[in-house]
């Protein structure tokens, strides 16, 4: 890893850590690479916030991107990924069970 892409992670880090802070959320920050190429260069899974914002991680995602601000690092932010279905509701959508993917 190179400086420029430490510095770039350290200042996402704080630019989440500000939205956190504003949003009264409290949670250990670990950004990830994302699944797919076209989802960009960083995620930050929001699964560990929804039982502190009782919201789902697609609203919480929602939340956070639209309050963290571009900088020299950040072009765009987007809530972007999958969503949490119960099994029920999984089994109900693809009853086939095909390309099914469970993160634990």
């Amino acid at each position: 890893m190179n400086y420029s892409l430490n510095q770039a992670k350290s200042d996402i880090i704080s630019s989440i850590e500000k939205v956190l802070l504003e949003l009264n959320y409290k949670c250990e920050i670990k950004l990830e690479t994302p699944p797919s190429d076209n989802m960009g260069d960083f995620a930050f899974p929001c699964f560990l916030l929804a039982p502190i914002a009782k919201k789902t991680p697609a609203e919480i995602a929602k939340d956070i991107s639209g309050r963290i601000e571009k900088t020299r690092w950040v072009e765009k932010i987007q809530a972007k990924g999958g969503k949490c279905l119960s099994l029920e509701e999984l089994m109900e959508e693809n009853p086939t069970g095909t390309k099914v993917t469970l993160i634990a």
